[in-house]
């Protein structure tokens, strides 16, 4: 049953000190017992296959709950877009940039698929998250260097 602005007010806990409580479009409204009462959190949630993913909106009164609403559609409508895998839009990319405008494009694909596709290839482009990406090159850069070490 779709939430109101009465209930979302009224609802409690009950003896638990979190629960979740269903809206429409993936939209719930957590509460959360604490020492300054009960807390209401819009979140949106989303199941992809097997991994659970969730997005924090913002806490309600802050967020009324139609602004919550419209921002789970717009998450919702958003997800349902098709992505590629990293993969699939690096094999693009090497294709129709890489290898039409550079000179010697070996190098440039080389590391694509030494540094990146080993670690990032089976991700949707939109779950690749930078910090991610950072830790990716950081890797590659030291390995590069134990290797770089090694041979002098």
């Amino acid at each position: 049953m779709p939430l109101t602005d009465t209930r979302v007010q009224t609802l409690t806990t009950g003896t638990r000190n979190e629960r979740l409580v269903a809206d429409i479009n993936g939209l719930y409204l957590r509460l959360r017992k604490g020492r300054s009462g009960i807390s209401r959190t819009w979140q949106f949630r989303r199941r992809d296959g097997s991994k659970l993913s969730v997005v924090t909106l913002d806490t309600y009164p802050k967020m009324s709950l139609k602004e919550a609403r419209l921002r789970a559609a717009e998450l919702t409508a958003r997800h349902d877009l098709p992505c590629p895998t990293v993969t699939e839009a690096a094999e693009q990319w090497l294709a129709e940039r890489v290898h039409t405008t550079l000179r010697r494009p070996a190098a440039v694909e080389g590391y694509i698929r030494r540094a990146v596709l080993p670690v990032l290839g089976s991700h949707r482009l939109r779950d690749v998250a930078p910090a991610e990406i950072g830790k990716m090159v950081r890797d590659y850069r030291d390995e590069a260097g134990k290797v770089s070490r090694a041979k002098t």
